[in-house]
């Protein structure tokens, strides 16, 4: 039943970025300016990167994988610059635009977009792929967020 539905949710997902692919003949100006301003800095280099996940220990790191041609995306992209503003003192959002950094997109195992990776002490706890309601992303901030004693299982994508 499991795969069913996540069949179905990769299937919507592909099929809601073609249509934002089609329907996106926008400029990018506008969004250029929205993630300029915002709250989640997107990511410049893989060595950065290297440098977030390597020096994180104990603090959670989200990921947000993306593609400017996404429709998805930007219906996304709002939701989880409220949440970084909201909950900037338990976490750190990055953008990482999937065209631009394949080999960090092969890292994660990326199949579908948008992907929101949640990284603590230096490996992969959790990840939500789709649109998914603000709840979940904080849901999950508060479970993966809290301090060392965690008794949390990891939960690998």
């Amino acid at each position: 039943m499991k795969s069913i539905h996540r069949r179905r949710m990769i299937i919507g997902i592909a099929i809601a970025c073609a249509l934002g692919a089609a329907c996106a003949k926008v400029k990018d100006t506008d969004s250029v300016a929205v993630k300029a301003a915002g709250a989640v800095p997107q990511l410049q280099s893989t060595e950065q990167f290297k440098k977030l996940v390597e020096g994180s220990d104990k603090k959670l790191l989200v990921f947000d994988l993306y593609a400017d041609w996404c429709g998805p995306c930007r219906i996304l992209s709002p939701t989880l610059e409220q949440i970084a503003a909201e909950q900037g003192n338990k976490v750190s959002f990055y953008k990482i635009n999937v065209d631009r950094f394949p080999d960090i997109s092969r890292l994660f195992g990326v199949r579908g977009i948008p992907l929101v990776v949640f990284v603590k002490n230096h490996e992969s706890k959790y990840a939500l792929m789709g649109l998914q309601p603000k709840s979940a992303y904080v849901n999950a901030i508060n479970t993966y967020g809290g301090g060392p004693g965690d008794s949390l299982a990891a939960v690998k994508k």
